[in-house]
């Protein structure tokens, strides 16, 4: 018997990421997208992948390494896609391509000259485009500058935005026509196309200073490019709108008890009124669980097939699958997944992208009431190492309110060893961990760490009264893990309480310069793409005008400078003694490197030991779809910093 392997930084290189399946017509095939780490060309090789329900065999249809974004055509003879595959398309051109299943290479359409985020082939031969338009501005001199006219002016991941929005267009291969269908101001957020193709449900923003949190629900006609507001009056954030019968049902939250991140709520829209179909619901409509192994997923907010709505819901420490008949049932299809992070349903047949124990992801089958694996792209690579299995266990949080923990030993851990702990802390706030695999917690523990973490307040899969910490960031989930630190340092032999880190990105990184400003009990921090100061990240980051007043209860710098700057460890950075690394990335327009250069400044001044480690090119999605190289280096940095004040 070959003896297993533990799991190493590099490995990431050879992990399958799935991603975007899409029933055919019949629901008889599915499409979707297989990408790989590629160091070489540090990027990723994405290509499509077909599995056929009746045969149960998956097989690559796609050579180039460059395409993704699938659509069947309404016979379901043929799919069409995007790709990257020639290297003289400009820079934001798109070429589209056909491919015949009955054989023969895939057949170039036409180049659109946009990015084109989404495409629907309709049954007259055009396909309906998604895609991003950027007004030209004059620039005469043919000077180096931009002009901003809105906010945001810019996208984490997509950089300086101006007057960039996403529109709906018509284009027709045969002519190489492209007609702009949605207005200038108009932000298209999602679109469900009618089963006929002769129309769309839209949700979109349209605005012309400031993005607003409110949007609405159009439907568009194709043929004759008509649009009707359909939620006109109404102040929601719809997520998703889609057709069941005659009726149109969204997905939809007003924000009003508990802010921008309030659950949403299922409705029928008729006669520009809503009544809710799901009063008793209280559940997120997304996938929130944490994880460092996927690529290209997209989030969605639900389907509508047949008579009922199907959609990814974050529940206690897991995502599923949910139907819900919208007349008040309401069932998990996919109760073995730890994570679902994509899917399509069709005629009843449903297919989703997800991770089931310590798998990686693979393509499942989703039935009633269980799941079965359809593909095994990651199997036989994962099955040559040895893993440490996170163990559920739960804690008191000193008010009757039971807190959700992991611990996992180090790989071939000894009894009655100690060993150092690494304490990392989730994103969001409102995202979820679960014991689904994370690779630098499986790194840490090959490496002889033990690793501890947990489901504070204002995470997700509880609720929206668990979720709400609005006004309350540093309070109520600093008690939670001071709660589940001290339980585990007393409970658990193998971690050292001497030789104690801690990290966490985003949110994570937040919580993690707020723990060191009021807590002497960690060694060593490393601090990923947090916030030190709510004042200054209000007006520069692409979500800050609204999300930090919103989370700090308003307590933004326009209403409340005072309370905005309580609630920033910034504030208490005199109270730091622990030694701490930064990790940030240049075009990080989510947190931007303003807030990682503030506190690692002061940090300098006080003479407390810190590094910077600033990744050019990267932004706030770094440690999740940066680039293959650059996510190693994150990885082997973060883990020498450990290694540095741990392992002494």
């Amino acid at each position: 018997m070959t003896e297993k392997k533990t799991v190493q930084f590099d490995d990431l290189l050879h992990f399958k990421f799935l991603s975007c399946p899409r029933l055919s017509p019949d629901g008889s095939l599915a499409v979707y997208q297989v990408a790989q780490a590629d160091l070489e060309k540090d990027g990723y090789d994405t290509n499509l992948w077909l599995y056929d329900c009746g045969a149960g065999r998956s097989r690559q249809v796609t050579f180039a390494n460059a395409d993704k974004t699938a659509r069947w055509t309404p016979d379901g003879k043929a799919l069409v896609f995007t790709s990257k595959r020639d290297a003289s398309l400009e820079k934001d051109a798109t070429a589209l391509y056909r491919l015949e299943l009955g054989g023969g290479e895939a057949r170039r359409l036409g180049v659109v000259p946009l990015p084109v985020n989404d495409l629907w082939p309709l049954p007259d031969g055009k396909i309906l485009l998604s895609a991003v338009y950027t007004p030209e501005e004059p620039n005469p001199e043919n000077a180096q500058y931009k002009v901003y006219t809105q906010i945001p002016f810019w996208q984490n991941g997509k950089n300086f935005t101006g007057q960039r929005r996403t529109a709906l267009a018509l284009w027709n291969p045969q002519s190489g026509e492209l007609r702009r269908l949605t207005p200038d101001r108009m932000d298209v957020l999602d679109c469900t196309l009618s089963p006929g193709g002769g129309a769309a449900l839209l949700v979109a923003e349209e605005y012309e200073k400031v993005k607003p949190l409110c949007s609405h629900v159009w439907r568009l006609d194709l043929e004759s490019g008509a649009m009707d507001c359909l939620s006109e009056g109404l102040e929601y954030s719809f997520k998703t709108a889609g057709w069941s019968g005659g009726r149109v049902i969204v997905v939809a939250s007003d924000m009003k008890r508990y802010g921008m991140n309030e659950n949403a709520l299922v409705f029928e829209l008729k006669d520009k009124k809503l009544t809710c179909l799901t009063p008793d619901l209280d559940t997120s409509f997304h996938n929130s669980m944490v994880g460092d192994c996927r690529y290209g997923v997209e989030t969605q907010y639900g389907l509508i097939d047949g008579d009922g709505l199907y959609y990814i819901s974050t529940q206690g420490t897991s995502s599923q699958i949910h139907f819900n008949d919208l007349n008040g049932h309401d069932r998990s299809l996919t109760p073995g997944l730890l994570s679902a992070d994509c899917f399509d349903a069709r005629g009843g047949r449903v297919v989703v992208v997800g991770f089931r124990g310590l798998q990686l992801q693979e393509l499942y089958a989703a039935g009633a009431g269980e799941e079965a694996q359809l593909t095994h792209h990651n199997d036989s690579f994962m099955a040559q190492f040895e893993l440490s299995q996170p163990e559920h266990y739960t804690v008191d949080n000193g008010e009757g309110l039971t807190i959700d923990c992991w611990y996992m030993k180090p790989v071939g851990a000894e009894p009655g060893k100690k060993y150092p702990t690494i304490f990392d802390i989730h994103g969001g706030p409102k995202a979820t961990y679960g014991a689904l695999y994370l690779h630098e917690a499986q790194c840490w523990a090959a490496l002889g760490y033990a690793v501890i973490f947990c489901n504070p307040r204002g995470g997700d899969g509880r609720g929206n009264e668990f979720a709400d910490i609005r006004g309350f960031y540093g309070v109520k989930d600093y008690q939670d893990f001071n709660a589940m630190l001290d339980w585990a340092v007393a409970h658990f032999d193998f971690i050292d309480a001497e030789r104690l880190g801690v990290t966490g990105g985003s949110y994570g990184g937040y919580m993690t310069n707020w723990m060191i400003s009021h807590s002497g009990r960690f060694k060593c921090a490393a601090s990923q793409r947090g916030i030190c100061n709510w004042i200054s990240f209000d007006g520069v980051s692409d979500i800050g005008w609204y999300f930090g007043t919103d989370q700090q209860g308003g307590s933004g710098p326009l209403t409340d400078p005072e309370g905005a700057w309580n609630a920033s460890p910034l504030k208490y950075v005199g109270n730091v003694k622990t030694p701490t690394l930064f990790i940030h990335s240049a075009e990080d327009r989510r947190c931007p490197d303003e807030q990682a250069f503030q506190f690692y400044t002061a940090l300098q001044v006080l003479g407390v030991e810190t590094r910077l480690c600033y990744f050019l090119g990267e932004n706030h999605e770094l440690s999740r779809s940066g680039k293959p190289r650059s996510r190693l280096a994150r990885l082997r940095e973060i883990t020498g910093w450990m290694d540095r004040f741990l392992k002494k």
